[in-house]
């Protein structure tokens, strides 16, 4: 195992989407003593997309699947219903050491930016697929599939298509933020305990 002892860092570009996920929905991905934190039958869950050139197990990619948000006293954080990284290391220190639903996966580029976009997925992206096509020519799109054998891997057919937004080359981009992501991991059959909150630091 490459990872030492936390804290680790890990640099490299990322997206978080924000959703409302039904409540219901929700709850099947979350144990059951945990209280989901919801309004008018919904959470807030969301999509977490990473490229890092740089991490403890060197460049990879990663794709989280947020089912909603939990409360654990004295805070709420989010919960990973899925984990994917086409990093075996990665997955095997999601599991092992930080009680997450890892899986090892592979990203498909589809299509890539064009005219006046710029890639947010990078030029390090797999050419445009035969056929393919967007219906947003300045968008991405990144198909992501599971294969992890023996965790419910599904050949040929992709657990999710993302698009995602195009970046413009020129004018303002926005002010430089930086975020802190708490997230909440365990209840897995490695660790079925609930672990202590994870957190993600963000900077751009």
């Amino acid at each position: 195992m490459v990872y030492a002892e936390a804290p680790w860092t890990f640099k490299g570009r990322a997206l978080y989407q924000l959703q409302l996920v039904k409540a219901d929905e929700a709850r099947k991905h979350i144990p059951a003593e945990l209280k989901l934190v919801e309004f008018c039958g919904y959470t807030l869950g969301g999509v977490y997309l990473a490229r890092y050139d740089d991490s403890p197990a060197g460049a990879f990619e990663e794709a989280v699947i947020m089912a909603g948000l939990v409360w654990n006293a004295p805070t709420s954080c989010a919960w990973a219903a899925r984990v994917f990284v086409n990093n075996k290391e990665a997955r095997d220190h999601g599991i092992k050491s930080v009680g997450l639903p890892s899986r090892l996966a592979s990203f498909q580029a589809l299509s890539q930016a064009a005219g006046s976009s710029k890639a947010w997925w990078g030029s390090s992206a797999a050419p445009a697929a035969a056929g393919s096509s967007s219906s947003n020519s300045g968008a991405e799109v990144v198909a992501l599939h599971n294969v992890d054998r023996g965790r419910r891997a599904l050949p040929g057919r992709p657990v999710a298509v993302l698009q995602l937004p195009a970046v413009a080359r020129t004018g303002f981009l926005g002010p430089r933020l930086r975020l802190s992501l708490p997230s909440f991991s365990g209840g897995t059959l490695e660790h079925p305990g609930l672990l202590q909150c994870v957190w993600r630091s963000l900077s751009g």
